[in-house]
């Protein structure tokens, strides 16, 4: 957190200690040589999660702030189902120990009270015992917790003064002796007294909490942006959890989507059983949403016979216009699939030991996706030498049925003067695929960039390539602007997809990890690929040939000196 900081929490662990004689022992030691020593260690703890500062002046670590302390709560019928209680509520304080809550005993029942303790605070690790109901009252502890929300909340005792319930209940634990023994849950407590509690928050009877749920979501939703910029993984993920937390008690309609980032965050962070299981969990709600994003995942990871049974139960579920863009989504990932499936079935072809014209023409045109025929195309004429490359093509145009196509596609596909020679061959006739012609057709569409203006030091480029059926190619570039005088860092083409794909599988996830992708005008986009497209060193190898190629075919102007 900070040298000051982490030299005070290893001084706290010998006890509480009042921050002046913190700040006095921490100059002694040369941590700190302000002037006003007590100023600049306040400044370096006023946001550290890992101490509390109590109304008296007194600084203690959290962990041994809670170490010993014994928390009730009554089994709700769904924490009973789930076989877990969240560290909400009466069991808020936790939060502060990183826990998100505990296992339930194998006999607790719903109603029943157990009391949760943290006897190791380095290991944070609870326990959980059922006890029998009615518990003691402690009533030191309990006037001392009151006495402390209304200290803190009398300043501002209206309907909008709200306090952490958390860190409040941490400054009475402070001492070493509260909340030590099995009481009444902290809630029964304060609502006696006239407050209420949700979620971590304390505030007066009558507060209105979804306004306050919609306040800390917001500022949730923020902060998990900054930290996916930051690429803490991990403590988003927290984050994102405790958002959800809020969103069940109080905003449910945002539930839904919060789950599925959540899943992809585990995902990006590699914890891809725990996303898959948080997506499976939600099938429940039959939600197409749901389905598609474990398609997604499931695709990601290689995952193909799960994906194709995914992408059938959602395209069962997905009816109505609300879900239109999500059936949208399905059916093309089952068209891909299909299709990839024929693709391999066309490299089998060109596997066998002389393979026929006619073969390996219907090979060419088989997969019903244009990026793949582009690729079976490369395939054939890889490593064929001029010679059996041209007599392979007139062979083609000789083939009925596939033969003009395959010319075609070859000639879309293959630079010149072989791609000129397929044209001459394939004639006057008109591609009769649409795959075919999704090749011949191919326009830019449209342009994004993380950086309008053209300042920033890195620039993510992508421009969209109009296939068939409403399909789009890819085209994402990496220009960096500071230390390769904007020439290209990486490029890349994404496979053919819907445009609902692409604005959630391409766009989205660069918005949720706080890139902004703004669309500029196409011209523009052109523009600048090109001018970083000149700027790099061919020998740097960072543009590869076959990307090179489709760059020259579809983005670099016809004519242009490039």
């Amino acid at each position: 957190m900070g040298r000051i900081a982490d030299a005070a929490i290893l001084m706290l662990a010998a006890g509480p200690a009042p921050l002046s004689d913190l700040s006095a022992a921490l100059r002694a030691r040369g941590v700190t040589r302000a002037k006003d020593p007590l100023a600049s260690v306040r400044r370096a703890l006023r946001n550290d999660p890992r101490i509390i500062e109590t109304r008296d002046g007194t600084v203690a670590r959290i962990d041994r702030t809670l170490a010993g302390v014994r928390l009730t709560a009554r089994v709700t019928a769904d924490a009973r189902s789930a076989g877990w209680i969240d560290a909400v509520d009466d069991l808020a304080p936790l939060r502060l120990l990183g826990l998100f809550g505990v296992t339930l005993p194998a006999d607790a029942q719903v109603g029943d009270l157990v009391v949760i303790g943290v006897e190791d605070s380095e290991s944070g690790e609870p326990t959980v015992q059922r006890v029998p109901a009615p518990v003691a009252s402690q009533p030191d502890d309990e006037a001392a917790l009151v006495g402390e929300v209304g200290a803190r909340l009398a300043q501002d005792f209206t309907r909008g003064s709200i306090g952490h319930l958390p860190s409040l209940f941490a400054a009475v634990a402070a001492d070493g002796r509260r909340f030590r023994s099995p009481g009444r849950p902290i809630g029964e407590i304060l609502s006696e007294s006239g407050w209420e509690a949700s979620l971590g928050w304390v505030g007066p009877a009558g507060t209105r909490w979804a306004d306050v749920a919609r306040e800390e979501a917001d500022a949730l939703e923020a902060d998990i942006v900054g930290l996916l910029l930051d690429d803490r993984i991990e403590t988003a993920v927290a984050v994102q959890h405790r958002l959800l937390t809020v969103l069940r008690r109080h905003l449910p309609e945002r539930v839904p989507a919060a789950r599925r980032r959540l899943a992809r965050m585990l995902a990006r962070g590699g914890r891809v059983d725990d996303a898959r299981q948080l997506l499976e969990g939600a099938f429940a709600f039959e939600d197409p949403e749901d389905r598609y994003e474990a398609a997604v995942l499931a695709l990601r990871t290689g995952d193909t016979a799960r994906a194709r049974r995914l992408v059938e139960e959602g395209l069962a579920r997905a009816h109505g216009t609300e879900v239109g863009d999500v059936r949208i989504c399905l059916e093309d990932i089952a068209g891909d699939l299909d299709a990839q499936a024929t693709f391999a079935r066309s490299l089998e072809v060109l596997q066998r030991d002389a393979p026929r014209a006619a073969d390996i023409a219907a090979a060419v045109v088989a997969p019903r996706r244009s990026y793949l025929v582009e690729m079976v195309v490369d395939r054939v004429f890889r490593n064929a030498s001029p010679i059996d490359a041209h007599r392979l093509i007139d062979e083609f145009a000789i083939v009925e049925g596939p033969g003009r196509d395959a010319c075609h596609a070859c000639a879309a596909t293959l630079p010149p003067p072989l791609g000129a020679h397929a044209d001459d061959a394939a004639g006057d006739a008109p591609a009769r695929r649409p795959w075919v012609r999704g090749l011949i057709d191919a326009v830019p569409r449209a342009a994004w960039s993380t950086s309008p203006s053209g300042t920033a030091p890195q620039e993510h480029l992508i421009v969209t390539i109009e296939k068939e059926a409403g399909r789009v190619a890819s085209l994402v570039v990496l220009v960096d602007h500071d230390r390769l005088d904007g020439a290209v860092r990486d490029v890349f083409f994404l496979p053919d997809i819907a445009e609902p794909r692409f604005e959630r599988e391409v766009l989205a996830p660069l918005e949720e990890s706080g890139v902004h992708c703004a669309p500029i005008p196409l011209e523009l986009g052109l523009s600048r690929v090109e001018t970083a497209v000149l700027a790099t060193d061919p020998a740097s190898g960072a543009i590869e040939e076959q990307v090179w190629e489709r760059i020259t075919r579809w983005v670099v102007p016809p004519g242009d000196p490039a």
